[in-house]
This record gives C-alpha cells, sequence and structure tokens, in this order.
C-alpha cells in the first residue's frame, strides 16, 4: 500500500504495529476467532462525480508533495488543507480494494473533538479487530502524532511501541509541511467531521 495514505489522513498506520509486533500474541488461541461483522451505525453520504474528482487531484498533490519533499504541490489549492471525513474513508476503501495482500478490512475513521477514531479489522498475520484513537498535539511550533488509545481484540496495546512507528513514518512528511512560505507554526484541527492542516 502506497505511503501517501500514512500523509493523507494518518490512518493506515495501525497497520504498521500490528503487523511488526503481533508476532509476540500468537501462542493465544483468541487470536484464531474470526472477528464478527462490523456494524454500522449510518449509511455514509456518497460522494459526488465531482467531489471523487476533486478528491483524486487532491490525493495527486499529496502524492508529489511527499515524494518529491516539495509543499508547492499542496500551494496550488487551498482545500488541498482540509480532508472531510468521508472523502478519508471513500479513499481508504479504495486503496484497500488495490491491497493485495487485504490484511485490513472495513476500517472506518471518524473525525470529531481533535481526535482521529479508528476502527476496523486485521487479518494477517493474525485476526482481530481493533480501534483505536489518533491525536495531533501541538508542542514547540510543531505537531507530535500519537496513538492516545489502542486495542486489539478488545486488549490494550502498548501504545509506546505504536507511537515510535507513527513517529519514523511521519517525521519526513512533517518536515515538509514545515516548509509553508513563512512558516511560524502548525495546527491540525479536528472538528466537524472535518481535517484541517492551519498555519498561525
Amino acid at each position: 500500500m502506497k505511503k501517501i495514505i500514512l500523509v493523507v489522513v494518518i490512518v493506515i498506520l495501525v497497520a504498521a504495529p500490528l503487523s511488526v509486533f503481533a508476532f509476540s500474541w500468537k501462542g493465544f488461541s483468541w487470536w484464531k476467532n474470526t472477528p464478527s461483522t462490523v456494524q454500522n451505525e449510518s449509511a455514509p453520504r456518497e460522494l459526488t462525480d465531482y467531489e471523487k474528482w476533486a478528491l483524486e487531484k487532491k490525493y495527486q498533490a499529496w502524492d508529489l508533495a511527499v515524494k518529491e519533499k516539495n509543499i508547492r504541490y499542496l500551494l496550488e489549492d487551498e482545500s488541498y488543507f482540509t480532508w472531510t471525513e468521508e472523502e478519508m474513508n471513500y479513499l481508504i476503501a479504495k486503496l484497500l480494494l488495490k491491497d493485495k495482500n487485504k490484511s485490513i478490512r472495513e476500517l472506518k475513521i471518524t473525525l470529531n473533538d481533535g481526535e482521529m477514531a479508528l476502527n476496523g479489522y486485521i487479518f494477517k498475520p493474525v485476526r482481530g479487530g481493533f480501534k483505536s484513537v489518533i491525536k495531533p498535539v501541538s508542542k514547540d511550533k510543531e505537531i507530535d502524532i500519537y496513538f492516545s488509545k489502542l486495542k486489539l481484540n478488545g486488549v490494550f496495546f502498548p501504545k509506546f511501541v505504536a507511537n515510535m512507528i507513527v513517529s519514523s513514518y511521519t517525521k519526513s512528511i512533517m518536515n515538509m509541511l514545515y516548509n509553508y512560505p513563512d512558516y511560524k507554526e502548525i495546527q491540525i484541527e479536528i472538528k466537524d467531521h472535518k481535517l484541517t492542516i492551519k498555519y498561525l
């Protein structure tokens, strides 16, 4: 799966800590239980054809910005710094369909109250439902992104391990964002089902 998804929604980061450290738990029989079906609280609104087209342009701009470590691709349109919950879930579903390993399924993102909640199922190398909350925190005019909650099959997963991996993935991405013209301070605002990157 492309690294860009780590950038855009900071979502697929969940897959990394679970895949890398799950081997420690293989001896436990409850890992082999087949997870139940995700219950959808409400059907998400479908994106219009125009919204899908605009989302593809936004995705391509982020892809180029990350690959070339150049923020200028994002400066072409102010809307590139805002992601809605619907856009994230549509994009994640599309990318997961391209994942030949089918390691994660039914991933759902919820944005609200300064946090990003991620719920879904991991199928490789072990099976289990996971629930996690990711929170961006401003520190010394920069942003730290970390797991504030992380559970796998109802069992708390070591957050410090996951956060070390998150940091390793996001460092170069955040450095790219810090190259904003006349940069002073950055903030990631999550509310009303939207994630917005703001420069103060």
